[in-house]
């Protein structure tokens, strides 16, 4: 732990801070929708693991990462990850099929089955076909692809954790708030602020900057016992102008989950 505050210091200075800010306990804050540059590097050799280009979907925890092809380490595959942190799976959970509704005390008892699911499940039910059709939407674990354009092949594995590099993450708590810059001309700085936390899922430390105002992840330290990486986001622009990066390609579609302990951090480790 001593280590890792340690390095986290010496990012701080590294961002070229100059002044420190009273910290007022800012509010955990979301990061916009966003496109962008991010680059990955093991700290514990400054391999450059990966840099590649980035769309992030902050409403529907969306994020697909392509390699650039100047990363000039990588001469055979170049990653292409389509990551779904809050997957939303949709049910229809079909209840009884009937011609007409059931009359007397069956129609009694028919209801109630149907006021206890909705109560349940907080949706709405229709008839569909002569069914009572309950659309059950439940979230489920995070899924990501790694997909090959080239090979059209795909793998659909789970996500241990939902954490990541361009999202403050649930459980951050807030240590300070820095200019980075001058201090005395407003033109000249950025104010950011420093937040650090554990992943329980991954047993990993982080320490991430994002800036004061619009949530703008800049860095992402990260430490486990096993790897030590540094996320730099760059060329950020706040919006998703070709949100269809999203879909998911066709040899994809019906693909088993593989049941890995993958997650963001590790994912990007092994490139």
């Amino acid at each position: 732990m001593q280590a890792f505050a340690v390095a986290a210091l010496s990012i701080w200075l590294c961002l070229g801070a100059t002044t420190l800010a009273e910290s007022h306990g800012p509010q955990h804050c979301t990061s916009p929708n966003m496109t962008g540059v991010l680059t990955v590097m093991a700290l514990n050799g400054g391999e450059i693991k990966a840099t590649g280009h980035y769309h992030y979907d902050t409403t529907d925890k969306k994020l697909r990462f392509t390699e650039s092809e100047m990363h000039l380490n990588k001469s055979e595959h170049l990653e292409d990850y389509l990551m779904l942190f809050e997957e939303v799976t949709q049910i229809f959970t079909h209840l009884t099929r009937f011609q007409s509704p059931p009359k007397g005390s069956a129609e009694k008892g028919f209801r109630k089955v149907i006021s206890i699911a909705l109560l349940l499940h907080n949706t709405l039910w229709r008839p569909l076909d002569n069914r009572v059709v309950l659309p059950l939407r439940r979230p489920s674990q995070g899924v990501f692809y790694d997909i090959d354009l080239k090979n059209q092949s795909c793998r659909k594995m789970s996500l241990q954790s939902h954490a990541h590099a361009l999202e403050l993450p649930a459980g951050a708590v807030h240590q300070v708030e820095l200019f980075l810059g001058s201090d005395t001309v407003q033109e000249e700085n950025i104010k950011v602020n420093i937040w650090m936390g554990s992943v329980p899922e991954t047993k990993g430390q982080y320490s991430v900057s994002t800036t004061v105002g619009d949530c703008l992840p800049l860095s992402t330290f990260y430490s486990t016992d096993s790897i030590t990486l540094l996320f730099s986001n760059s060329q950020v622009v706040t919006e998703v102008k070709e949100p269809e990066v999203f879909s998911l390609p066709s040899f994809c579609e019906g693909l088993e989950l593989e049941d890995t302990h993958n997650d963001f951090f590790s994912i990007f480790n092994t490139v």
